[in-house]
């Protein structure tokens, strides 16, 4: 995921992890270089925020997938069922 003006929302799935969970999830996902944590608003049903993994590289040349992975599209080129 990305914060980008104008980026679509992203579908995904809300896992409540202890701490230690937390702090592995962080090891794997190269925090805070390739990722960081933050907090971002849910849409409903969720009333409360979730913490997230964004993405802290360049992706302006990498082809935009829409709202969810893996991308569900016709092109062959793209993974995605």
């Amino acid at each position: 995921m990305v914060r980008e003006p104008g980026a679509d929302p992203v579908q995904g799935e809300l896992w409540e992890v202890d701490e230690a969970c937390v702090e592995q999830l962080d090891q794997v996902e190269g925090v805070p270089t390739l990722y960081q944590r933050e907090i971002v608003e849910l849409v409903a049903p969720f009333s409360q925020p979730a913490e997230t993994y964004l993405y802290q590289q360049s992706v302006s040349d990498w082809i935009a997938i829409g709202s969810y992975w893996p991308a569900k599209s016709n092109d062959e080129s793209l993974p995605g069922p």
